[in-house]
This record gives C-alpha cells, structure tokens and sequence, in this order.
C-alpha cells in the first residue's frame, strides 16, 4: 500500500493495529521488514532475505543496537553462505532441499512423499531462520550475555545435526570470526540496558581491574541493574588494597542501595577489615552498628 500510495488503506490497516504499534518494539510490527529495510539502508538482495524471517521476541533483542547487529550478522552469514555454495558449483535451491529432506524424514518423522513431507521441503524459510537464530547467539556471546537461545530445541536428530554442519555451518565457520569483527563495538546506552536485563553480566567488567576510573566505569555502566548492590560491594573489596577511601565510599553505596530496595547488606569480611581500619575493633565496630539496623 506504501508504495502504491493507497493512503487510504494505509489509514483503514493502522486503525486496526494501533494495540500492536504502542505497546510492540519495531521488529513485531507487521511491516517491520520495511522499518529495517529503511533504517539500515539495505539494498534490494538483503531486503530480499528478510522476508524469510521473524526475529525472536526477548529482552535481548529490545535493545535494538543489538537487534540491529544480529540482522547484520544474518545478511552476512547467508551472503557468505551462497558465494561458498556458488564456488562449488551449487546454491540454496540445490542445497536446501536436501537438508529439508532429512528434517522431514528424521526430525519430524514424515513419511517420504506424504502431504507434510512434501511442505516441509517446500518452505526453506526454517533454514534461514535457524541461521538467524545462530546469529543471534554468536552475537549474545560477542556482547557477553551469557543467556542464549537453546538451539538443540529446533533440530535435535543426530543425523540432522550432521548434515546441517556439513551442508551449511562448514562453508561459515571459518569466516565467521572475521564477520564478528565487523559488528560495531557496544555503545555506553546498549552496555547499560545489557547490564539491566543480564544482573550478573558486571563480573566479567571487573574481573582483575584495580584502577579507580575503571571501576568507576563500571558502577556507571550498570546504573540500571538490579543487582548494583552487589557491584558496589565487589568495588569496595577490590579496591581496598588500592584506595581505601574509595573502597569505603563504594562500601556506604553499597549499604544506601540495599537500604533502599530493601535487600539484605552484606558485612565486611575480616580481609577487608583488616585492609581498611587502624585496628580491628574499628572494622568491627562498624559491622555491628549495621548488623544492628544500619546504625546511626
């Protein structure tokens, strides 16, 4: 209708899908195709292989940096998959159907020939959904989000397994870790919604940092996580060798938070007290009054 110029059954759809245009991200939207078609500038041969997916409704793919970035990836992983069929004298239309047939046949347990057989060899949109799929989980691992869609929930036959490594996931493991580092590095507002949906993504920024401003960093970058409590007191112990007046201020943050969001506080251990206070009774002072309702 768009490109017709038929505003009047533009006008008549959108009345009707007002629900989904409020309250759905761009890529659950009916014509989200057309949205990233536009918004990534892609020529007609990328468009193309939209149209042979949906993308999976999650917190990962809300943010849409990384939504973006798993659509790239799939351009890529499926070009990069046709000039190797196409350097061995085949393509999709040869290839496809045969990994079909074994999904039909293995997978699905459909009789060779039988109206089901026959539909799924005739719909290679799964494939490329797999592959999308397998994009995003690369791009999940590329950007640290450990939680990952479980592949094996799709295609869990042996034989087909096989046959997808051999028939499509050789002709791209070679070349993938180079497209990965064709992604565009996180920005500070992804890394900040990526530390609100995966609370525990901050261990990995502070594992071995004793810098100050690199801490500090971190504490920024995870504004919007749940478990902030927790990164303030993981600042406060690594920096107590360090700079114990930090480790302090990040200590009393670390208390503020759980006073806050009503959460349980966590004492300092008897390392620490031992690396911040004169003597011990000063450490230990100050974890009683807490221990006794925050103190004063």
């Amino acid at each position: 209708m768009r490109r017709l110029g038929d505003a009047d059954g533009i006008s008549r759809l959108e009345s009707q899908w007002t629900t989904v245009f409020t309250q759905r991200p761009d890529y659950l939207n009916w014509d989200w195709r057309n949205i990233y078609e536009k918004k990534m500038q892609l020529n007609k041969e990328e468009a193309a292989l939209l149209a042979h997916i949906w993308l999976s409704s999650s917190t990962f793919m809300n943010v849409e940096f990384c939504r973006i970035q798993v659509i790239r990836l799939y351009l890529e992983l499926v070009k990069t998959l046709r000039d190797a069929y196409a350097q061995a004298g085949t393509d999709t239309e040869k290839e496809f159907p045969i990994i079909l047939d074994v999904i039909a046949r293995k997978q699905n347990k459909y009789h060779l020939n039988s109206p089901n057989y026959k539909y799924v060899i005739s719909h290679s949109d799964q494939l490329y959904m797999y592959l999308v799929r397998y994009a995003e989980n690369l791009v999940r691992d590329l950007y640290g989000n450990t939680r990952k869609i479980n592949l094996e929930t799709y295609y869990s036959h042996e034989q087909v397994k096989l046959i997808l490594q051999e028939r499509i996931f050789s002709h791209l493991e070679a070349k993938t870790p180079g497209l990965l580092a064709q992604l565009v590095p996180l920005d500070e507002t992804s890394e900040i919604e990526l530390n609100a949906i995966n609370p525990a993504r901050w261990r990995s920024q502070v594992a071995g940092i004793s810098d100050l401003s690199k801490l500090e960093n971190v504490a920024r970058l995870n504004v919007k996580n749940p478990s902030l409590d927790l990164v303030f007191y993981e600042l406060s112990r690594q920096l107590a060798t360090a700079d114990k007046t930090q480790s302090l201020v990040y200590y009393f943050k670390h208390l503020h938070f759980t006073l806050q969001h009503k959460k349980v506080f966590k004492l300092l251990t008897a390392a620490q007290r031992k690396q911040l206070f004169t003597t011990p009774e000063q450490g230990l002072y100050l974890s009683k009054r807490f221990d006794d309702g925050y103190g004063n």
